[in-house]
């Protein structure tokens, strides 16, 4: 691995414990297109029985 890889594995890291502090998660598409990450939101809810479930929010942000 590079020394850019490497860089490049801490900043995508960084920007999803960022994301994930605040009730968000980040896809990173697999055909780039100028497009380096998409932002969504994560729901967390309770089933009647108990279970805690997550969901993730169709709608998202492209970010450049």
């Amino acid at each position: 691995m590079t020394i850019e890889q490497i860089k490049e594995q801490l900043s995508n890291r960084f920007v999803g414990i960022l994301a994930a502090n605040r009730g968000f998660a980040i896809d990173k598409p697999e055909i780039d297109l100028g497009i380096d990450y998409q932002l969504k939101k994560i729901f967390n809810y309770t089933l009647p029985n108990g279970k805690n479930r997550l969901s993730v929010d169709s709608r998202y942000i492209d970010i450049h």
